[in-house]
């Protein structure tokens, strides 16, 4: 073979290895960015949704994932016309009210479609995908179902008493709790009941008397909380009361447990405005902020509670002091955080929405 011939060929495998690198480059790049991005255009979100640093869409069209950039990320076509959805993780539980089915995905990767034979009362998703759903039941007032996240039935519980309101699980998949409602001829009261779903028993239960709770959920350190009409509870996996706070005959608007250590509520006070009362993880207030009038649309991340109040959007700390305030170009009907407490989407009405940097 010729010298030259060498260097030529020499040159072309250069050249052909350098093109390669530079295509492997790419395909790295692609992939740490989340592959190819649209931009959101118009949308009119039903509920705007938390999810992994970025904010969820839903709306009678599916699933919209959306960056703080205002990209859209993915979109899934599921159900979701009247629906309940749930995150933990990267799970997604999508409850329609009106078809009775449970959708799961995994991101945009849909998992799989459980259909009740009764109306759908409430359901819950852990990190680990297990489902835990709330429905009607014939013959008894209600059931709570354990699924896994291919949809296949690991416990069924038939409830006699009461009619059930929220349901939630734990980490493990192993307890599930259950709020209900218990009435006689004079009054009503609630009751927690906690599964044991391995043993095949009721793990423990408490009753509150004269008070109708409607949330339960299983926090991050494995305790229990619930609000109801009247009241925020913090209780072991057991069931055993923790900690209480009575709202002392006060309405709450609104509020947001999505942090166990930093528990937002808008409770109504006597001049018909808002009172904005932050709670630890062990029930005491860390903070409050009055508002001018009535704080909507909580959202918290990190120690960042934003809020609204018609045009504008608060961001409130967890001690209860303001920090700031944006004014939107629109009115304000949803917004959420974004990972990081320093954006927000705000969504309006007609397809308006914008993204605004709070702090």
């Amino acid at each position: 073979m010729k010298t030259e011939d060498i260097k030529n060929k020499k040159s072309a495998i250069l050249l052909g290895v350098a093109i390669l690198a530079a295509a492997i480059i790419l395909a790295l790049i692609s992939s740490a960015s989340g592959g190819e991005k649209t931009q959101l255009g118009e949308v009119i979100p039903e509920e705007t949704v938390p999810y992994n640093d970025n904010v969820l869409l839903v709306s009678a069209d599916g699933l919209r994932l959306v960056d703080s950039g205002g990209n859209t990320e993915w979109t899934l076509d599921v159900p979701s016309s009247e629906a309940l959805v749930r995150t933990r993780g990267k799970y997604i539980l999508v409850s329609d009210f009106s078809s009775n089915k449970i959708n799961l995905s995994y991101a945009d990767k849909p998992l799989c479609e459980y259909a009740s034979g009764t109306n759908i009362i409430s359901a819950n998703v852990n990190k680990r995908g297990d489902m835990a759903v709330a429905c009607d039941d014939d013959g008894y007032k209600g059931m709570v179902v354990l699924l896994d996240k291919k949809g296949r039935e690991k416990y069924r519980w038939h409830c006699g008493e009461g009619y059930l309101t929220d349901v939630d699980l734990s980490a493990n998949g192993r307890y599930v709790a259950v709020s209900l409602i218990t009435t006689d001829e004079s009054s009503a009261g609630s009751k927690l009941v906690v599964l044991d779903t391995k043993a095949g028993t009721v793990f423990g239960q408490t009753t509150r008397p004269d008070t109708v709770m409607g949330t339960v959920r299983f926090t991050d350190s494995g305790k229990i909380v619930t609000v109801s009409d009247s009241e925020l509870v913090g209780y072991n996996k057991d069931g055993k009361v923790r900690f209480e706070v009575s709202f002392g005959g006060r309405s709450v608007s609104e509020f947001n447990i999505d942090d166990e250590n930093n528990m937002a509520f808008a409770v109504v006070n006597s001049k018909n405005n808002t009172t904005l009362e932050i709670y630890s993880g062990r029930g005491k207030l860390r903070g409050s902020y009055e508002a001018s009038g009535e704080l909507k649309n909580l959202s918290v991340d990190g120690g960042v509670i934003a809020a609204s109040f018609m045009r504008d959007i608060y961001y409130i700390s967890s001690g209860g002091k303001l920090r700031n305030t944006e004014k939107c170009e629109h009115e304000i009907k949803d917004l959420c955080l974004f990972g990081g407490g320093r954006r927000v989407f705000a969504a309006g009405g007609s397809g308006k929405y914008s993204i605004v940097k709070i702090r």
